[in-house]
């Protein structure tokens, strides 16, 4: 089972002099709050997408966990796949669409596959113009490292949190620590950027989402505003994913 972190830090060593790693990462967090205000001033103004390996093998085969990330909210949307391609890509966006509270303006990811490709191989972007036929933006950076909110956001993904692992788990098992980790992350994690707030609080404070008292993607009914979900463009290969 996957260990969730404690949302309390240690705010000094035995001398009670310098600040303990903890609290520096959480005193960066506390810096980029501005940041985020500008870059983000509400829900879905910039989501993060990612997908990274598992440190898990299922039938031999090493999952892919997708996720995004809501820069103002916190809140955050996973899903396992099989395979990292442009149908897994697009099937996790209309996943994210239809369970997300809010409408998406911006997407950001980093230049590499499935969110893009190159176009000295190919001169169609795909995942680039199946964002802009939704009307969304989408923002590449090369690299990760030229991002420092992307950085803070991947350290609190299930794919973090989860560290190295060389058990076998079944299927239900592996979902079922993903499904736990998002509940908890979204409606008990306290973030220091967000003011203390969990993301579920932060949620709350816009009009129009103040009444909603949870958030789980993967519950058969999900709050969400009056914003029509945009369909998944159909691709002839099939995203093979993992659903609870």
């Amino acid at each position: 089972m996957v260990t969730l972190p404690g949302t309390v830090q240690s705010r000094a060593d035995g001398n009670g002099g310098q600040l303990s790693g903890g609290a520096l990462g959480e005193a960066k967090m506390v810096r980029l709050a501005s940041k985020l205000v500008r870059l983000a001033p509400k829900p879905g103004a910039l989501v993060y997408l990612d997908a990274a390996p598992l440190s898990v093998q299922v039938a031999d085969t090493q999952p892919i966990l997708f996720s995004a990330f809501d820069a103002c909210t916190h809140l955050q949307i996973a899903r396992i796949y099989l395979t990292s391609s442009f149908a897994c890509a697009a099937d996790f966006l209309d996943f994210v669409q239809r369970r997300i509270p809010f409408g998406i303006s911006r997407i950001r990811t980093t230049t590499v596959a499935p969110f893009w490709v190159d176009p000295l191989l190919s001169p169609v972007q795909r995942f680039t113009n199946h964002l802009e036929a939704q009307g969304i933006l989408h923002i590449l950076i090369a690299d990760r490292s030229e991002d420092d909110l992307f950085s803070v956001f991947d350290h609190l993904t299930f794919v973090h949190q989860a560290g190295s692992s060389h058990r076998l788990p079944a299927i239900p098992e592996l979902v079922g620590e993903v499904i736990t980790f998002l509940y908890f992350h979204n409606n008990n994690r306290a973030m220091a950027s967000l003011n203390g707030k969990t993301p579920l609080e932060k949620l709350k404070t816009f009009p129009g989402l103040e009444t909603i008292l949870s958030f789980d993607p993967f519950a058969p009914e999900t709050a969400r505003l009056e914003y029509p979900a945009q369909p998944a463009n159909h691709s002839r290969t099939a995203a093979r994913r993992i659903s609870a």
